[in-house]
Formats: C-alpha cells, sequence, structure tokens
C-alpha cells in the first residue's frame, strides 16, 4: 500500500555522525519540554473564552437566529499544543446547514447549495471588526486572503472562523471521497462510544476553486478533536497504565519546530493518525516503547515528503504534498533526519 511505502526509510539517516547534530540528553528533557502547564492554560482559556464568547454575542445582536454555540478546535483543545498555551481557536458556525452538490476532484473543496463563501466570509470579517472596535482591549488583525480573524488582548492570540455546516450523511454519499471505515477503525481502536462526526465547510479554497465563490473547504476539526481527546484515555477501563499516544506527537512537533520548510502541524497530525492505525495496540504506547514510536513517526514523515506522497486522513485520494516543490521537500526531509539523528541515542 501506499502508506506501507512510506514507513519504510532508509537507516542511513540513524547513521548521520553524532559531531554534527546537537543530540538530545534524555526522553525525559523531552518529555519535559512539551509540556503544558495545565494552570496557565486553564486561567489563558478562560479569557480567550471569554473575548470569543463576547464576539458570538455581538453577532447574534446583529444576526438573530444565526449563530450557533461556539466550538473550540485545533491542538490547544486536542492536547497535542508544545509551547505556551497562549494561542487558541475557534469556530464559530452558522446554523443553517447546507447541501454538498459537487466536489473538485482529488481536492477537500466542495461546492455548497446556499449562500456565497465570498459573501459569508466577508460580511463575518465586518461584522466582527465592528464588534472589536466597541471593545478597546482587543486587537484585531485581518487580512483579504485568510478567512479567521485574529483577536489579541493580554498577550494572547484567538483565532476565530465562521463555519457551515454540512448537511445530509456526506460520510456515505457516493463519489464524497470520504473514507469511514478508517475512522470507525479507530474509533474501535482508541474504544471512542461517542465520536463527533460533524463536518463543517470554511472559507479556505486554493486553485481552481477560489473563482467559484459557492465552493468551500469540508473541515474534519471537530473528529480530529474527538480522536486525539480519546487517544489517551481509552485504556483506563482496562489498565491502569498510561498510554503515551500524545506525547509521541508533541514530541515530533517539538523536534521539529524550527524548521523552516514546508513542514505544517497537519501533516505531523496526520502522519500520526495513520501510525495509531498501524499500532492499534495499547502496549505499543507505553512509556518504554515511546522513542520507538517517535522514531516511527519521524521515519513516516520522512519517507512522506522523501516520495512527496502524504495521504489525508479522512479522504486518502488527496495527497497533502502534491503543491509542495521538491526543493521544499527536500528541505524537509534534511531537517526531519537531523531530527532523527538527535534521538539516535535515546
Amino acid at each position: 500500500s501506499t502508506w506501507g511505502t512510506l514507513l519504510c526509510i532508509a537507516e542511513r539517516s540513524d547513521q548521520m555522525a553524532a559531531d554534527t547534530i546537537e543530540a538530545i540528553p534524555s526522553l525525559a528533557f523531552l518529555e519535559e519540554s512539551v509540556e503544558v502547564s495545565r494552570r496557565e492554560r486553564s486561567k489563558n482559556l478562560e479569557k480567550a473564552r471569554g473575548a470569543v464568547d463576547g464576539i458570538l454575542s455581538g453577532l447574534r445582536a446583529l444576526e438573530r437566529g444565526v449563530w450557533a454555540d461556539v466550538l473550540p478546535q485545533g491542538s490547544a483543545f486536542e492536547g497535542l499544543k508544545v509551547g505556551a498555551a497562549d494561542e487558541f481557536d475557534f469556530m464559530l458556525p452558522r446554523k443553517a446547514a447546507q447541501e454538498v452538490l459537487s466536489r473538485y476532484p482529488k481536492t477537500a473543496f466542495f461546492g455548497l447549495a446556499g449562500e456565497s463563501r465570498v459573501d459569508v466570509v466577508s460580511n463575518f470579517k465586518t461584522a466582527v471588526a465592528r464588534i472589536v472596535a466597541q471593545n478597546p482591549s482587543w486587537g484585531c488583525e485581518s487580512t483579504e486572503t485568510k478567512p479567521a480573524i485574529m483577536l489579541k488582548f493580554d498577550g494572547l492570540t484567538a483565532d476565530v472562523i465562521v463555519a457551515v455546516p454540512v448537511s445530509g450523511d456526506l460520510w456515505n454519499r457516493h463519489g464524497s471521497g470520504l473514507n469511514l471505515s478508517i475512522v470507525t477503525q479507530l474509533a474501535g481502536t482508541l474504544g471512542l462510544k461517542d465520536l463527533d462526526s460533524s463536518l463543517f465547510v470554511m472559507g479556505k479554497v486554493s486553485g481552481d476553486a477560489e473563482t467559484n465563490p459557492a465552493a468551500w473547504r469540508l473541515s474534519f476539526a471537530q473528529v480530529e478533536k474527538s480522536l486525539s481527546k480519546g487517544a489517551d484515555s481509552a485504556d483506563s477501563a482496562v489498565t491502569d497504565r498510561p498510554t503515551y499516544r500524545k506525547i509521541c506527537v508533541r514530541i515530533v512537533k517539538h523536534l521539529l519546530k524550527g524548521s523552516e520548510s514546508c513542514i505544517v502541524t497537519y501533516h505531523i497530525k496526520t502522519a500520526w493518525l495513520r501510525q495509531l492505525c498501524t499500532s492499534p495496540d495499547s502496549a505499543d504506547w507505553t512509556h518504554d516503547k515511546l522513542i520507538v514510536r517517535v522514531r516511527e513517526l519521524l521515519r513516516a514523515l520522512c519517507s512522506a515528503f522523501t516520495e512527496k506522497v502524504l495521504p489525508h486522513f479522512f479522504m486518502p485520494d488527496v495527497n497533502l504534498l502534491e503543491s509542495e516543490s521538491k526543493v521544499d521537500c527536500d528541505r524537509a526531509v534534511a531537517d526531519i533526519t537531523a531530527s532523527i539523528a538527535r534521538i539516535a541515542a535515546l
């Protein structure tokens, strides 16, 4: 299979000269490096949520009956955040679901009936700017090319983005490209009984879809959050031993955080979700296996960028590296290889 090919990488990565790489002194050092203060996170989240709830109240005053409740998303709510707990992401969904009419082949872009993407995003940004102007303690950043608005206050940032729920069962719709079986397989592996499979669309599109105001990008943010939140809690019913699924991805993010290549968090998370499927047993994720799993994830990423192929977890006919240049992918391979060498002695 494609993913089986990606998991293979030349062992020369582990044989790099030790004197050219700054080695990681210990696994404990890595674990400490990726810890996020729960107290700090709780305090900052309360502030961020207060600001976003204020935005929602303002939107509801401007348009009654249109806005649903705030939905948190992203690393800070998945337990995958690395670094200071000062960045948060929120989705502000509209209530009315829209029907998917068509899909742009081999992309996560869909044409929807109903409201124009351009109009919805533009009106959202205008409304939020008006609300922020009435709250001097909030700062606001918005660019024409990005659908999200960044709120700034008290040294924190909160990205807020408008979203539209998708009507109908897109998971089982012929031609949607969605892989329901791998999602249910992973949910079963994690023992999740209440998987959130809700789908939304957001305003970030590219390529041919940009010229169509009815085109939107499908978001799996709530599904990803549900899977990630369950990754280390699924074994509590059968064992008292904690698992280390999420700290594995946090360590890899930490190792690659200085990379100036095309590697982004979503690439790492995608490879990790695949890894959860290929190493499904809880025994694979105990503390004594942690460094093995970290190396495994780094090698999978290295192979993906070498091959320039990383299938989207939920839509496997979408290659997340399709638009990346060979130069950028080679730079990513070099950075990942250096990270493998840094932990060679652990």
